[in-house]
This record gives C-alpha cells, structure tokens and sequence, in this order.
C-alpha cells in the first residue's frame, strides 16, 4: 500500500509587507510517498522532508508552522520529530551567509544532467561552510526517477536523491498534481577564493520527462 502525505510551511508576519505564506504547490508544498504494508507501524516508511529560505523581515514577531494532511484524502498519515530553526543572518559572521534561487520550472528529457541553478560565492575570511539545498521535483511516471546532482566545483557530488512518483492507486496521472521534494546537505572545508555549487537534473529513462523548480541554495559560514 501506498499513500502520500503533504506538509506545507508557512511563515506570516504581523507586517503585511514582509507576510511570506507557502501555499497550496507553493515552494514548500511538498509531496512524500509512504511505502509499507502496515501504517500504524512505527518506524516504517517515514521519509524525510528539508526545507531552506532566507528571508527578510522587519524587526517585529514571526511566527513560523508545519501542517500535514493526506494529499489524496487516502489513509491515514504521521508526521513526527519536526524541527524549525531561525537563524538571526545580520550582524557577526553570519552576515555574510549567502543565498540564491531559481523558483521557476524547468524540463528535462535526457539522461544526461542539465543545470538548473550554479551559486557562486566568495569565501572570504571563512574556511568553512555549511551548504543547504531544497527543491521540488517531478516526473510524468510511477516508474521512472528523476536524478538530483548537487555538486561542488564541478568534481564532487554532496547529494544525489532520485525521485520516482509513485502513487497510491498507482495512477501514472499522479504527477500532473503533486510535486516530491529533493534535499542535501554538506560542509565545505577548506574554502578559499570563489567557491561554485551547481544543481543539475536528468531523467531516467528518455522517454520520459523531468521537471524541477523552487530551487533553493544556502551557504552559511561556520567560522
């Protein structure tokens, strides 16, 4: 059996102009698969959800909250061991924490990578770094995956998530309403000069089409 639970983040303001709500397909509306024979066992099929912004807001009370449902209205579902972390980026190192984005879709029917989003970024005085990378993926089959490559200078890949869109009744239609989400993670050490980060994307079977977007990628120095 299989079923899909959606979690969306939404972070508003007391300020109307810095009010930021992910939606319903938004950037972080994202879809995850359970897997399994039993849902009330504890342990089985829990998947992972990772979600990364910089945002500006004005210097007044936010609040930040993670909602779950059944994307499908099937079965039941658990979410469990969320964690929210705010980052104050102004004023000491951390000032220098780095950003970029691309939100908008792109598609690819190769199996050969195609760029989605290169970050470059000074290191400065700071040695070491810790990268943040989210995204929504899809793919119009319940068979084949999408291919996530984050990768440093061209030559090292940190993160490597495939992605296939299974559904519950598997309906190979599933994707044409719900999107997975893609992450890594890694500590860059020993950064000096310009460092470079690229997100590329391919498929797995030509046949077939890959699609990403809501790209985000954070460098955030640690010394």
């Amino acid at each position: 059996m299989r079923a899909k639970i959606a979690t969306t983040i939404t972070i508003t303001s007391p300020t109307a102009t810095a009010t930021r709500t992910r939606s319903a397909n938004g950037a972080a509306q994202l879809v995850e698969t359970f897997e399994g024979t039993n849902l009330s066992s504890m342990g089985v099929g829990y998947y992972p959800f990772a979600y990364a912004d910089v945002i500006n807001f004005a210097a007044s009370a936010q609040t930040l909250k993670i909602d779950s449902r059944m994307a499908d209205g099937q079965g039941s579902g658990r979410i469990r061991r969320c964690r929210i972390m705010a980052i104050r980026l102004t004023g000491g190192r951390l000032a220098d924490t780095y950003e970029n984005a691309s939100t908008g879709e792109s598609s690819n029917g190769t199996t050969s990578y195609v760029e989605k989003l290169s970050s470059s970024w000074s290191a400065g005085s700071h040695t070491a770094w810790l990268t943040l990378v989210t995204a929504n993926v899809n793919v119009n089959s319940n068979t084949e995956g999408i291919d996530v490559r984050m990768q440093r200078n061209d030559t090292t890949t940190f993160g490597n998530p495939v992605k296939v869109m299974y559904d519950y009744n598997d309906d190979s239609n599933y994707y044409l309403n719900n999107w997975d989400t893609a992450a890594g993670m890694n500590v860059i050490e020993n950064a000096s000069g310009t460092e470079d980060v690229d997100i590329d994307f391919k498929v797995s079977n030509p046949s077939k089409t890959a699609k990403i977007r809501d790209v985000h990628f954070v460098a955030v120095p640690m010394n």
